[in-house]
């Protein structure tokens, strides 16, 4: 079983009506999990077991932050013939990059990718053309977003390939 560690960020309810809206339109995997910050990319390098327990020392030392969403770009997928529109901090930028380097030190290190340049992120669409990615993108922009939230927890997920499920929320501190 694959495992991965995300941030759920905790926005005002008219900000969570606007993502999910946002995603349900343009997002093959808005259905499969809720807006979020992938903290450590899906991964069989470890027992989940090791996993949870270095992510409770690792979310030990980390208190609740505030993140604040302002941009829209276009990702073009490094895996897959396709493009992604992510929303991205302006606060909150650095404390993510830091938690997911602290998050791939110890047991998870031998998962750490390297091939990919890490950025802070909440996907909200996915396209099979680049062109309809930055045009959504440009679209956002032009519209404008500015969405303030937390990020209070860590939670360590488990994937099948078909459902995610939880297997620990951890409280920062």
């Amino acid at each position: 079983m694959t495992l991965l560690i995300v941030a759920f960020p905790e926005f005002s309810p008219s900000d969570l009506e606007r993502l999910a809206e946002l995603r349900a339109r343009n997002d093959p995997q808005a259905g499969l999990i809720a807006p979020h910050f992938t903290l450590v990319f899906p991964t069989e390098a470890t027992d989940q077991a090791e996993a949870v327990r270095h992510a409770e020392t690792v979310a030990a030392r980390w208190t609740p932050f505030t993140i604040r969403l302002t941009a829209a770009v276009a990702v073009p997928d490094t895996e897959a013939e396709r493009s992604h529109v992510f929303l991205t901090p302006a606060a909150g930028w650095a404390e993510i990059a830091r938690l997911h380097d602290h998050l791939y030190a110890g047991v998870l290190a031998p998962a750490l990718r390297t091939d990919i340049e890490y950025l802070p992120h909440v996907t909200v669409a996915a396209f099979p053309d680049h062109a309809q990615a930055v045009a959504l993108a440009a679209n956002i922009a032009r519209l404008g977003v500015d969405m303030v939230g937390a990020i209070t927890a860590i939670e360590v997920l488990s994937f099948d390939g078909g459902a995610v499920e939880t297997l620990r929320k951890i409280e920062f501190g």
